[in-house]
């Protein structure tokens, strides 16, 4: 899985038909579409453990989106969330810098970092960030390598300009979860976590129950080609925001 889950559908158009027609078959296909995609959505998120955690932020974040043109259905490869919802003893934050940005490189350089060994910096943290699921033993020998490197870590950021504050260290960044490696990680058994080929189940149902799937929505598909109803993506499904979707490449 990549930057993101897509479904496209495709009828066939009459050959000879006006942009009228046209405009009505495209709406048509999206309304398909979201009807398979939704359909999938039921599946995916039935094959989720209910364990809290990792499981609970990927189920959340199972959320179908329109593209802005209207024309694609994803499931978003990132998730944006805060750092203090991801769970300590099964994470991973990797940093992204800013070009230039001296300290930010430096927290880049100690990469990956765990929840609990962020540094409370003035200002806060930057640099945007990247979560990622990862087995217990992971996290406690990165959070051992971070403890061992203290030292000279605080004399990195500081030499570079950063200045160290108690309290709770703050990202003033997005972070993000990254979805598609937790689906990688939960397809496979990666990660500590166990082996549940929940998006292959997915796609062989819709490859095996298409015509089932979309059957409910049969008969407005059918009034929506005949130009009694019509289908907006955008006011009928939540688009995914142009940040997101620009960061994804879609």
């Amino acid at each position: 899985m990549g930057g993101s889950f897509k479904g496209k559908v495709t009828l066939k158009k009459q050959t000879g038909a006006d942009a009228l027609l046209a405009g009505r078959i495209n709406a048509a296909r999206q309304l398909v579409a979201k009807q398979i995609v939704d359909k999938a959505a039921e599946v995916v998120k039935g094959l989720i453990p209910n364990q809290g955690g990792w499981y609970t932020i990927y189920r959340e974040a199972i959320t179908y989106f329109s593209a802005q043109s209207g024309n694609l259905w994803a499931v978003s490869g990132l998730w944006p969330k805060e750092y203090s919802e991801f769970p300590a003893d099964t994470t991973l934050i990797e940093f992204t810098p800013h070009q230039g940005n001296k300290v930010e490189e430096g927290l880049t350089s100690y990469n990956p970092w765990t929840v609990d060994q962020l540094p409370s910096l003035n200002g806060g943290i930057r640099a945007e960030a990247r979560a990622k699921p990862a087995s217990v033993a992971e996290v406690e020998a990165q959070r051992q390598r971070l403890l061992d490197g203290a030292v000279s870590i605080k004399k990195l950021l500081t030499d570079a300009g950063a200045s160290y504050i108690d309290g709770p260290p703050t990202i003033m960044g997005k972070v993000y979860a990254d979805i598609a490696f937790m689906a990688t990680c939960l397809e496979h058994g990666l990660a500590g976590l166990p082996r549940i080929p929940h998006w292959v189940k997915a796609l062989r149902q819709v490859q095996n129950d298409a015509r089932d799937m979309v059957a409910p929505a049969g008969v407005r598909v059918q009034a929506v080609l005949d130009g009694k109803e019509t289908f907006d993506a955008k006011t009928e499904s939540e688009v995914m925001p142009l940040d997101l979707e620009q960061k994804l490449g879609l």
